[in-house]
């Protein structure tokens, strides 16, 4: 994979109710498994599923036997581990459908009729709040909120949308994403629009062709990053504070931002930029960047005063190594002979927990890449 090219994947953010718009609602949510998923070898032996959990550096496998999975994003509460993502079923892997693992134990959110990913989860008040997408009868992705299972359309279904990241604080949901919309003078493009959603109300936050892929909220501030372009299109990381735009990427060269999170008065920002040809995974703190190495930062979590960033290392090889750094200190969690992807950090006490996953061969292509996006 080409080292701009592996950043550049930040920026294509694709995720997929059925009735009207939302929905069926039929059989969904529905519960298919019950624990983590226990075996004596490498799940890839046997292409099953490659979702994974990384508990203090211990692998944990997500999903069902004989079923391709990826994870999105991870959130502790109560001692309970939450993960969501997107499963493939079918004998060709051909359908996508949105999960929620709890302590292991799967549920698929998507009505299972159409084509449905899971982003970002927070747990609040004992409410699990689910964001994504999923695809409709209008043949349209729409922006999705689950909500203790339960399906919420963010639009009307009519036009395309997607979401990234949700963050309840108090009784308030915010929801980050874009909704695609028409560029004026030409002949049916549409680009994406950063938005935020806060209790289903929609705020467009950046101009054609931006993304909102993380949010954040500290008392009465929120916090957003994601990415704009410039006039050539050229995709800069960006942070929204209560809507005004603060520029994090240098210019003139690829970046993104995928996760925002707030700490004793400072603002953390993990994402990448491609320097030289180079995709550098990189760290803003209050708007000034440090490079943790050659690859991408998908999510930051602070816990205690220790900075944790999740991501990926390309070592000698070209493989991508899901790598957890602490504090600037890289611990590899792939094992480098093949792609690994650590997508979500969450530590809480003396536990750190990613998720991610790992590819085993090219069936994995089929999967939707959600950047999340998370907490």
């Amino acid at each position: 994979m080409g080292n701009a090219l592996f950043c550049l994947l930040s920026a294509l953010v694709g995720l997929h109710s059925a009735g009207s718009f939302c929905g069926s609602g039929a059989e969904y949510p529905q519960v298919v498994s019950q624990e983590y998923v226990t075996v004596e070898e490498d799940p890839c032996e046997s292409m099953r599923s490659t979702a994974i959990l990384w508990e203090n550096g211990v692998v944990k496998h997500l999903g069902n036997d004989g079923t391709y999975a990826i994870a999105n994003s991870v959130f502790v509460q109560d001692h309970s581990v939450y993960v969501v993502g997107t499963e493939l079923l079918g004998e060709r892997l051909e359908a996508e459908v949105a999960a929620l693992w709890e302590n292991g134990g799967a549920t698929r959110l998507g009505s299972g009729t159409f084509t449905s990913g899971a982003g970002s989860v927070f747990v609040s008040g004992g409410d699990v709040y689910v964001c994504g997408s999923e695809g409709n009868n209008q043949n349209r992705t729409t922006a999705m909120l689950w909500e203790n299972g339960i399906p919420h359309c963010l639009t009307d279904g009519k036009g395309l949308s997607y979401a990234t990241s949700v963050f309840v604080a108090g009784s308030d949901v915010y929801v980050a994403g874009a909704v695609f919309v028409a560029v004026p003078d030409t002949s049916g493009l549409v680009r994406d629009v950063a938005t935020l959603w806060k209790n289903g109300k929609q705020q467009r936050l950046g101009d054609n062709g931006s993304s909102a892929n993380s949010v954040c909220v500290s008392a009465h501030d929120v916090f957003v990053a994601g990415h704009v372009r410039d006039a050539n299109m050229t995709t800069i990381a960006t942070l929204w504070k209560n809507g005004e735009q603060q520029l994090l990427g240098k210019g003139g060269s690829f970046s993104t931002a995928n996760s925002v999170f707030m700490s004793s008065g400072d603002v953390y920002v993990a994402g990448c930029e491609v320097i030289k040809g180079t995709s550098s995974a990189a760290l803003w703190k209050n708007g000034d960047v440090v490079y943790l190495g050659h690859g991408e930062a998908h999510s930051v979590h602070v816990s205690h005063g220790d900075v944790y960033v999740a991501g990926e290392e390309i070592n000698e090889h070209g493989t991508l190594v899901a790598t957890l750094w602490k504090n600037g200190e890289p611990r590899h969690l792939g094992d480098g002979t093949t792609d690994s992807w650590a997508v979500s950090v969450y530590a809480t006490g003396n536990n750190v927990y990613v998720a991610g996953y790992k590819e085993c061969s090219v069936a994995a292509h089929a999967a939707t890449r959600i950047q999340n996006t998370s907490h």
